[in-house]
């Protein structure tokens, strides 16, 4: 709802009425409403605002859709507006995936990790599943670097192709360990639903959109995530998959702590990733086009994770 604080009339308070908007959008708005006083209706006609017919109250209102007022307000707005705007691009894709971090670290997987409730099975299942993204991601990298139109966008993704190198030979070497065929993994083994949805939104952004900057929102779901894997959830990880054999659980657990050492801090590819963006997204319809991969992407590797929990409810520890 915007307020009159940042919907005044004077279109020079554009900068507060993008922020309030982006606010909204940050938390999960999709619509605008607003009063139609006589203050308002003008700035709300030229955002694209239209009369909502028939409310309880009686009292007159105009509402919209969250993208296209953010859109309006950022085209209409003076050269020096919109630069402002674009400064708090990166701190809105940050709000943004803050939002599934907490989702990811709230649900069935996350939870089974850090109360000790992940089965050994379901932990196999879990690597099976990630082994069929895992395995494409230098190839995905590599169609990146083909299609990206800039010489630091081709450097970017080179970077990242390089650090990604037989990253899924660890995610079969720790299946090894517990006592199960890489060969089936390798050449039977596919994707449950959930994960397949990751892998069809990551595939289609390089080999459809043929669009590098959207991309990047895939492996920026993926390492903003496993960014937050700490310590502490390393050890809950080995406690639930040892079950008192520290030597097997940090035998088999060397695709997790690689990328709890390597995803986290300023070095890691998530804040490589965030610099790439902040040159690459030059207006609000850009923006809003990478929040919603971004949202898509985080949703869906988070409905992988935790349909390796729930759709194997069979495997659950008892407690």
């Amino acid at each position: 709802t915007l307020d009159r604080s940042s919907a005044a009339s004077d279109v020079y308070k554009r900068q507060a009425l993008y922020e309030a908007l982006a606010g909204g959008r940050a938390n999960g708005a999709r619509t605008v409403v607003t009063a139609a006083s006589p203050e308002k209706t003008d700035l709300a006609r030229s955002l694209g605002l239209a009369p909502l017919a028939d409310t309880p109250s009686g009292t007159a209102y105009f509402a919209g859709v969250i993208e296209d007022v953010l859109h309006r307000t950022f085209v209409l707005a003076s050269t020096a507006d919109r630069a402002k705007m674009r400064e708090g691009f990166p701190k809105q894709i940050e709000d943004r995936l803050a939002r599934h971090v907490a989702s990811f670290y709230e649900g069935a997987w996350a939870r089974a990790v850090l109360e000790r409730k992940l089965s050994v099975r379901q932990y196999v299942i879990t690597l099976q599943n990630m082994h069929q993204y895992v395995r494409f991601t230098t190839r995905l990298l590599g169609r990146a670097v083909a299609c990206s139109a800039t010489t630091p966008l081709r450097a970017h993704f080179a970077k990242h192709l390089a650090g990604e190198v037989n990253h899924e030979i660890l995610i079969e070497r720790d299946l090894e360990k517990l006592g199960e065929s890489v060969a089936y993994l390798r050449d039977e083994r596919y994707a449950n639903p959930a994960t397949r949805a990751f892998m069809v939104l990551e595939q289609s952004m390089v080999s459809f959109e043929c669009d590098p900057v959207l991309f990047a929102a895939c492996p920026l779901a993926a390492e903003g995530i496993t960014a937050h894997m700490d310590r502490a959830f390393l050890e809950a990880l080995r406690d639930t998959v040892g079950r008192g054999n520290a030597e097997l659980a940090k035998k088999a657990t060397t695709f997790f702590s690689s990328h709890i050492e390597t995803d986290g801090g300023d070095d890691g590819h998530w804040a490589f990733t965030m610099g790439l963006l902040k040159e690459n997204l030059p207006d609000e319809r850009k923006l809003g086009e990478f929040l919603t991969i971004l949202e898509l992407a985080a949703q869906s590797f988070t409905d992988g994770f935790n349909a390796n929990v729930e759709d194997y409810a069979l495997f659950s520890l008892p407690g």
